[in-house]
């Protein structure tokens, strides 16, 4: 029974762990161009596809009272972004959802824009993907019944 047990534990290994492709993952990147007044900002992904129909979240400057512009890319994964330059501060934007996202910290002063102040959020900073935290938990549920059912089986059949 026990041999059973391990077998079964053993091939389970095998299929979670042994039978694994690699991810055909990628990540989200935005570039950006000043033309005139106007930033454009490109969404794509590491592969080279452009991230078209993107949510886009444009957020104000703290204190200026305004709400937030909710609007997408283009097909071309473009949105132009002109700022009122009489509103000083950081403006956001915040491209993507879920798993594929970034956000831009865009300092706007009486002079415009200034492409080497723009902060980005890295990629590298925690993702939320679960996939592999997931996978662990099955295997550890998968491994911990074959240990725990040769015991059950002993009391509830004995």
């Amino acid at each position: 029974m026990m041999i059973k047990s391990f077998c079964i534990a053993l091939l389970c290994c095998f299929t979670l762990l042994g039978f694994a492709t690699p991810a055909l993952a990628h990540s989200l990147q935005t570039n950006f161009y000043l033309r005139g007044n106007i930033l454009e900002l490109q969404a794509s992904f590491s592969t080279g596809e452009v991230f078209a129909d993107a949510p886009v979240v444009i957020y104000p400057p703290s204190g200026s009272n305004l709400a937030p512009i909710e609007t997408q890319t283009n097909a071309e994964g473009v949105i132009e972004f002109a700022p009122d330059y009489t509103l000083a501060g950081d403006w956001g934007v915040e491209i993507g959802e879920e798993n594929h996202w970034d956000f831009l910290t865009i300092p706007v002063g009486s002079e415009g824009i200034d492409l080497n102040t723009i902060s980005q959020h890295h990629p590298d900073a925690p993702h939320r993907h679960y996939y592999v935290a997931q996978q662990i938990v099955v295997f550890l549920l998968v491994l911990g019944l074959a240990f725990v059912s040769p015991i059950l089986n002993r009391r509830l059949f004995q």
